[in-house]
């Protein structure tokens, strides 16, 4: 008696999450921003958000610091100045509920890793790595 309890226990979740799987994709589909490019439209969806943030990736880009300030804030924190700086990356990232620009650049042989709070430029980590 007790196995065929458990069998239909296992039934019913496995049921249960196989439907709660199904009905997953169109909330999401429909959540996505419109893909039509308006030149009057402040918002930015970032490529690289997972989905379990995609609800929540929208933002209005004029009240942010923007890609060129996030960089001028990074060279300061590196204490270098932009003459022969290589830039990587400067990407808009929502992590655990802060926008921040990741920028990623190289000048000689050091290769540089800062995070910037997009909407203050407060410097949230830096990473500095010489190759030798």
């Amino acid at each position: 008696m007790k196995k065929i309890l458990t069998v239909i226990l296992c039934l019913a979740m496995a049921l249960s999450l196989f439907a709660g799987c199904m009905g997953m994709d169109e909330p999401m589909q429909s959540a996505m921003p419109n893909t039509d490019k308006n030149e009057n439209d402040q918002t930015q969806k970032p490529e690289n958000v997972d989905n379990n943030q995609q609800m929540q990736t929208t933002v209005d880009t004029s009240k942010l610091i923007g890609e060129d300030k996030a960089k001028e804030m990074a060279l300061s924190k590196a204490g270098i100045s932009a003459e022969g700086v290589v830039f990587d990356r400067v990407d808009l990232d929502l992590d655990d509920g802060v926008w921040a620009y990741e920028v990623e650049f190289r000048k000689d042989n050091v290769e540089y890793d800062v995070k910037v709070k997009a909407d203050d430029g407060a410097i949230l980590e830096f990473e500095k790595d010489a190759n030798d």
